[in-house]
């Protein structure tokens, strides 16, 4: 979660400090804090060329270092430091090309002067910038248990709708694809698109690769077990219905299980979260 948005100048200097939502992060002296940053960034670009992030007590400081004229400005961001890297750093990059023009313009006299109109034009962005980046309903889907039941019911729907599609509808028509192991060969790729979407639902979902190959596996291994379990055992014999069970929960299950934390680690480099003490 984005908290606040800092423009520094190269002496440690704070131009300007943007809060963002209701949260707020205190410092105890803002100035010192940015000279802080500035002296910290130096720093770092002399040992380990140039940092895009710091991780301090719980917050991460992600920042962007850009020229006007000979002069160097430092646009800075306070998120947490469980907010994916990638996010941190895509949002910091988008900042500082909204911002720079209106940067730019405060800084065209040897003074660096924010008027009013520029304050509000700069504030604006900031807080446009910070909703876009925030993912939806970002208290539900940032980590945790919150994420893995709503990526599992989430993935369980998609399971009930893509079986619907897959299964139902050649059933209602009369298709069945033969008997025996003929008939089950019928079904093999249509449960790998299951499988992949049910993944992919719950990853996205869940927006955290952890918690979304976790909810992958469960969004696919619950219904199969209670909805298609006893009907292998009518349509086939046990030991058939079994194999298909095993096959299901080890084989294709695993399968929505990497397709869930490929895409939660997609969702996770492009939205940030909010942090569990944000969220009490």
């Amino acid at each position: 979660m984005l908290y606040r948005v800092l423009i520094i100048d190269s002496a440690g200097n704070l131009i300007s400090s943007y809060r963002v939502g209701e949260i707020e992060v205190r410092f105890k002296d803002e100035s010192l804090m940015s000279g802080f940053i500035a002296a910290l960034l130096q720093f770092g670009e002399e040992i380990f060329a140039r940092p895009q992030r710091i991780d301090l007590d719980g917050y991460a400081l992600s920042f962007y270092k850009f020229s006007i004229d000979t002069k160097y400005y430092y646009v800075v961001v306070l998120t947490d430091s469980t907010d994916n890297p990638n996010a941190t750093k895509k949002l910091v990059l988008k900042l500082v090309q909204e911002l720079e023009t209106y940067i730019k313009e405060a800084a065209t006299s040897d003074i660096f002067i924010v008027d009013e109109r520029i304050e509000s034009e700069i504030r604006s962005r900031v807080e446009k910038i910070a909703r876009e980046y925030l993912r939806f309903m970002a208290s539900y889907r940032s980590g945790g248990i919150k994420s893995i039941l709503i990526a599992t019911i989430a993935g369980m729907g998609v399971y009930l709708l893509v079986s619907m599609i897959a299964f139902g509808i050649p059933y209602l028509l009369g298709f069945t694809g033969g008997e025996g192991m003929a008939g089950l060969s019928t079904f093999v790729a249509p449960v790998f698109i299951l499988g992949a979407s049910v993944g992919i639902s719950a990853g996205i979902t869940a927006g955290k690769p952890h918690e979304g190959a976790i909810s992958g596996w469960l969004a696919y291994s619950i219904p199969t077990i209670a909805l298609f379990f006893i009907e292998w055992i009518y349509i086939w014999s046990l030991s058939i219905a079994l194999s298909i069970l095993v096959f299901n929960l080890i084989g294709i299950s695993t399968f929505s299980l990497t397709f869930g934390y490929i895409f939660g680690l997609w969702e996770d480099e492009r939205k940030l979260t909010v942090s569990q003490a944000s969220n009490k």
